[in-house]
């Protein structure tokens, strides 16, 4: 459901109003000026920053297509959830991490915890501190002390 906004927040170019329960398929808008939380469950929300697209894919994953969100999930909750992006698929290893996207790069900074970015054959995993920057090319840059 939609727990908090604010600016405009649209699905289908319709404003949503807090409290809105979300179906799977729904595409989500932020304006450049807005933001939005979505409550999964108790232990798991999603956090969308301004300039934000995305798609629900179903209850464990959606699709980031630009823009940026901050996934919080409760430490030592049995949760599954992937961030799809164009780049790859970021899965959380019990953590907290933020998924950017703006066209073909990805980037994960990792707060708490470790995530596992799987793109193409190939899988990265990034651990708490640290931002993983995959670019368009497909090269891979670590950054520590985020």
């Amino acid at each position: 459901s939609l727990d908090r906004a604010y600016g405009s927040v649209t699905t289908a170019g319709d404003p949503l109003a807090v409290g809105t329960r979300l179906r799977r398929g729904a595409t989500l808008v932020t304006a450049a000026d807005s933001g939005a939380l979505l409550r999964y469950s108790p232990a798991l929300t999603l956090r969308l920053d301004a300039g934000t697209r995305v798609t629900l894919a179903d209850a464990d994953s959606l699709r980031l297509e630009d823009g940026r969100v901050y996934v919080a999930i409760s430490p030592g909750a049995a949760v599954s959830y992937v961030v799809h992006t164009a780049a790859g698929d970021v899965r959380h290893v019990g953590t907290r991490f933020v998924v950017s996207t703006r066209g073909i790069g990805l980037d994960v900074a990792v707060r708490d915890g470790a995530v596992q970015v799987e793109a193409g054959s190939r899988a990265e995993r990034a651990e708490a501190g640290e931002v993983l920057h995959i670019a368009a090319d497909g090269s891979v840059e670590y950054e520590r002390d985020v």
